[in-house]
């Protein structure tokens, strides 16, 4: 008779199960160098920008932005976008430029010439002082 055995994955997705070979198993895998990062950036005049910590295992040497969206705080029926935002009065419109800089102890995001105008104007500003975004960035580590 032979002995039961514990198969399991390791690396990227790590996962295991028994295995004594009276029927089929199944492995349910978790994902170790993927992580979503979520948060707020408030606006500061036209400029924005916020610190947050590394996940657990994540460093500036050891992982890169693969992705980032954000979306107008205010706007609880809208989803997440690169570029333009929107809520029901006003468009977030191209000059929100995202930086999203792997410092050594943190990860910084930054938004640069935020211009928001009226949703029935694109040439009628209105003050991006008092809006604030909510954002998510994907991390994938690397090494």
């Amino acid at each position: 008779m032979a002995s039961a055995r514990n198969i399991a994955l390791t690396g990227a997705v790590t996962g295991n199960a028994n295995f004594d070979g009276s029927g089929n198993i199944s492995i349910t895998t978790k994902q170790g160098n993927i992580a979503i990062l979520t948060g707020k950036l408030k606006a500061n005049g036209t400029d924005a920008d916020t610190d947050i910590a590394y996940p657990n295992g994540f460093n500036q040497n050891n992982c890169v932005v693969l992705s980032y969206a954000i979306k107008n705080a205010s706007n609880t029926s809208g989803g997440y976008t690169i570029g333009m935002t929107n809520d029901s009065a006003s468009y977030v419109r191209g000059g929100m430029g995202i930086a999203i800089s792997l410092r050594d102890s943190k990860i910084t995001i930054r938004a640069k010439n935020i211009q928001v105008t009226d949703e029935g104007s694109i040439n009628r500003p209105i003050a991006a002082s008092t809006l604030s975004f909510d954002f998510k960035i994907v991390l994938m580590k690397i090494a």
